[in-house]
């Protein structure tokens, strides 16, 4: 069984404990919609045999939709640049050079195909050394360490050798095996291009067989070479190259963007304000839709970077879920702390989250036992619905 696809990064409020609780209830759907993305738990842990024909995700958070976009266009890219040790002057460096990109970065994302690669590797290989809340976000300039220790939890410690992509797990050589397939009339498997079975054989090609040769058996050729060796060789990405290879060996961190980009590839991202693939035109009218409210909860919007001006953010999210909640070609789920939103006919159902940030500070653990996941009632109730598509739904 291959490893389950999981964001590369650490994320404050991820759901990826709660996603079996979201699928049970959500069951196969034609669309669905997620317009607080994040780290796409949710998203990225569908069963196969319930994957949406149509999937639209988004975050007003321009460095998070930048990601998600150039890891599904260009994985190799984006996994090279951020194959980086950590530093913690080069944190400090890249996370003001991408404060002073954030505004143009925004603006190219306007283009729905648009993304930056180096943006994205940046922005993740520091959200995975950064400490606590703060990465890439506006606000007074602090001294802030790498995180180096290990993860709290109340008294204890665990060790650790860093988070995301630079926890230890990634450093392992990649696991991707050869393409050993390729298709025979009578069924066997001989490979493919130059490993093909007819690329094997002696060549055809009769040699040139001149007086003095041609190209590399010239008579020019076999003298000694007058040429010195290249003792400053750079690779394209400013590693030293050794043997023919980029200093850079290819570790299990190109084989998870790769995974990823496959994942992606017609996901649909949209950067901007929640509401706008909240619309009939995103939602229900693609058919039985699935949707999924994560929105910063009231009180903690900070944590995300961003603040809401009057009514809270959760509030006007909670709004829209009562107002779609009697649709039956809509399946909603809304997130929360214990007693933040108040859904009659809706089924809440408790879960525990692993403590994320809260597990740095003390006192703050109880908040994992708080969550709540609010189901409209639409949903199916695990062990009685099938969760099959009608033909009208379709």
């Amino acid at each position: 069984m291959s490893d389950p696809i999981r964001a590369p990064f650490p994320y404050f409020g991820g759901k990826s404990r709660a996603a079996s609780l979201v699928w049970e209830r959500f069951g196969a759907c034609v669309n669905y919609v997620e317009p607080f993305a994040g780290s796409l738990a949710v998203l990225l842990a569908c069963p196969e045999d319930r994957r949406p024909r149509v999937e639209t995700v988004n975050d007003a958070n321009a460095f998070l939709a930048n990601f998600w976009r150039a890891t599904r266009a260009d994985p190799e890219g984006v996994a090279r640049a951020a194959d980086w040790p950590v530093n913690e002057v080069d944190l400090h460096a890249r996370h003001r050079d991408l404060l002073r990109r954030g505004p143009a970065l925004r603006a190219l994302l306007e283009d729905p195909h648009a993304f930056d690669v180096e943006a994205a590797a940046w922005w993740v290989w520091g959200a995975s050394a950064w400490i606590g809340s703060g990465w890439c976000e506006e606000g007074p300039a602090r001294i802030q360490a790498p995180d180096l220790g290990g993860s709290t939890s109340g008294d204890k410690t665990y060790p650790n050798h860093g988070k995301g992509i630079h926890a230890a797990g990634m450093r392992g050589p990649s696991r991707q095996l050869p393409d050993l397939a390729g298709a025979r009339p009578d069924g066997g498997q001989v490979g493919h291009g130059i490993h093909a079975a007819n690329a094997r054989g002696p060549s055809r090609q009769l040699p040139h067989v001149d007086t003095c040769g041609a190209g590399v058996n010239s008579t020019a050729a076999r003298g000694p070479s007058r040429q010195l060796p290249d003792v400053g060789a750079r690779s394209d990405n400013g590693g030293a190259e050794r043997d023919g290879q980029d200093a850079t060996s290819r570790t299990r961190l190109f084989d998870i963007f790769a995974a990823l980009s496959e994942r992606l590839r017609h996901v649909r991202v949209a950067c901007g304000d929640w509401s706008r693939i909240c619309t009939p035109a995103v939602t229900y009218r693609h058919g039985l839709t699935a949707v999924f409210l994560d929105p910063p909860y009231d009180g903690f919007e900070g944590l995300y970077g961003a603040t809401e001006a009057g009514e809270p953010l959760s509030a006007k999210v909670r709004a829209w879920a009562l107002e779609h909640a009697s649709r039956k070609d809509m399946r909603i789920a809304l997130c929360g702390y214990e007693g933040e939103h108040d859904l009659p006919g809706w089924e809440c159902v408790p879960w525990k989250a692993k403590g994320g940030y809260s597990n740095q500070a003390e006192g703050e653990n109880e908040n994992a036992k708080r969550e709540r996941l609010w189901f409209s009632p639409a949903c199916l109730r695990p062990g009685v619905d099938t969760g099959q598509i009608s033909l009208f739904a379709r």
